[in-house]
């Protein structure tokens, strides 16, 4: 700060002028910051029974909303104020939400958040009959606006609602209030119940082990040995995770893929009772004399086939033991005794089969005549290849015992090494048995450079690896080179 004294150029008592030089302030310290969700894409399929895919544009970055934006900028700039600068050193500061209330932790908002907005074309998946609502998180102040890289997905269907939250370029989701990120999983855990008295019954079809309450017979054995049973199964794979009104229908998911379907004679336009979160149906309890029962959960609340869930129980609820869920229920002919089939529920990383794929990055040119570096952005790491279903396979698995999908990464570390030593990969370019350590942890995305020859063009590939749900997304690039008779020529490259 600095005073000017004009008085040696100007003495009269009208034109004595004192000028006053301060330093402007900085650009987002006075603001009145705020939060909001806005509605950025819907999507209607409630008049087409097969699942589809909704596109839009994600636009993350700031963006200057006064008008004109070239004379704002160039305001500011020649102030010497750094407007990206300042947008990341204060936005984290002041934005207002940093609780478990807020729509976003802006204080940990990456890099991208805090940089001039980029557009990059999406894909959710949305699933037959249904619709889906998809609002972003921004931030405003002043006349910045910024808009994170956190989605909001509002899905409903026949009035079965979820709200996923989606950060993109991270594999965290949020299903009905409770977060599924990272390796923290604490409130799917195993449910550790006690497991039930298993009845032989043949007619329940192979590969079940049945557990039964009845209200009829206090001799059970003698009840289930000359009562007759109808049988609904779930499809190989399927394993029970929701319920129809009055018990007539119920709805099994295949956790692999996520897909589902109805069993028994439901009414459709009735609505769908779901374990919490994804959890699967792992037992069964009688509610009331009159045919009353509950589904057990392996996690939330239980499942009625009566309007109340509440009543007296008549006896202890029945559960499948570790590493299995109900696959198939039983009722007798009078509606009054009740059985479930348990099935195995297979590892999720057993039965995958392990492969080696590519994902376009983008086309570099070099059109000088001298070498360039060629600018990536791209995740190298683990992640799920549906980042649709993770929470609800997450949950899942590790409600019916098995460890957490981040403690999977070392059995798709071995599977993909395997596979490319035992030459079942023929055409495999990434040495699988050479990986660097960094590729075997959470998925991190970074900048990345490869070398561009004089008058080159290329279109750049990651190689990625797969098992099952589960993909590598590894440090080898693959850059297709078109020669100068229209034939492609490949090269691999590691950054």
């Amino acid at each position: 700060m600095g005073v000017v004294d004009l008085e040696q150029y100007d003495n009269t008592a009208i034109n004595n002028v004192e000028m006053r030089c301060c330093r402007p302030p900085p650009l987002m310290e006075s603001c009145n910051a705020t939060e909001k969700k806005v509605l950025v894409g819907s999507c209607d399929n409630t008049h087409n029974e097969n699942p589809g895919t909704c596109e839009f544009v994600s636009n993350i970055g700031y963006v200057i909303t006064a008008s004109p934006e070239d004379k704002v900028l160039k305001t500011f700039g020649s102030l010497g104020v750094d407007i990206e600068g300042e947008v990341e050193k204060y936005g984290k500061q002041l934005m207002p939400c940093s609780g478990p209330d807020c729509l976003y932790t802006w204080e940990a908002a990456p890099t991208e958040v805090w940089s001039i907005m980029s557009e990059e074309p999406r894909v959710i998946k949305i699933r037959g009959n249904a619709k889906v609502d998809l609002y972003q998180v921004i931030g405003e102040c002043s006349f910045l606006q910024i808009r994170s890289n956190r989605y909001i997905i509002n899905r409903n269907k026949q009035g079965n609602k979820t709200t996923e939250v989606w950060d993109v370029g991270g594999d965290q989701v949020k299903i009905s209030g409770r977060s599924f990120g990272g390796s923290s999983l604490v409130s799917c855990l195993y449910h550790g119940k006690p497991t039930g008295s298993y009845v032989s019954d043949p007619d329940a079809g192979k590969d079940g082990k049945v557990i039964a309450v009845s209200a009829s017979s206090s001799t059970k054995s003698s009840f289930f040995a000359t009562s007759m049973f109808q049988w609904t199964n779930c499809a190989e794979g399927y394993h029970i995770v929701g319920i129809r009104e009055k018990g007539k229908g119920f709805l099994c998911m295949d956790p692999i893929t996520g897909s589902w379907e109805n069993i028994g004679t439901p009414d459709e336009s009735a609505e769908i009772s779901r374990c919490e979160n994804g959890a699967a149906v792992v037992g069964i309890q009688l509610k009331d004399p009159n045919g009353g029962f509950n589904l057990l959960c392996s996690y939330g609340a239980p499942l009625s086939n009566t309007d109340e869930l509440t009543g007296e129980d008549v006896e202890e609820g029945q559960y499948c033991g570790k590493h299995m869920a109900a696959c198939g229920i039983g009722v007798s002919d009078d509606e009054t005794s009740f059985k479930i089939k348990c099935c195995d529920v297979e590892p999720p990383m057993d039965t995958c089969e392990p492969g080696e794929t590519r994902h376009f990055v983008k086309n570099c040119e070099n059109s000088n005549t001298i070498a360039e570096k060629c600018d990536l952005s791209a995740g190298i790491g683990v992640n799920l290849r549906n980042m649709d279903d993770y929470a609800n396979q997450t949950c899942f698995y590790s409600s019916v015992g098995y460890d957490e999908i981040t403690k999977r990464i070392p059995i798709l570390k071995q599977k993909l090494e395997d596979y490319y030593s035992n030459s079942s990969c023929a055409n495999c370019l990434y040495p699988w048995d050479n990986s660097k350590a960094v590729m075997w942890i959470k998925v991190s995305i970074g900048s990345h450079e490869i070398n561009m020859n004089p008058s080159e063009s290329a279109k750049v590939y990651q190689i990625v690896g797969t098992c099952g749900n589960l993909q590598v997304k590894t440090d080898g690039f693959i850059k297709v080179l078109q020669g100068t008779t229209g034939d492609e020529m490949e090269q691999l490259v590691f950054v």
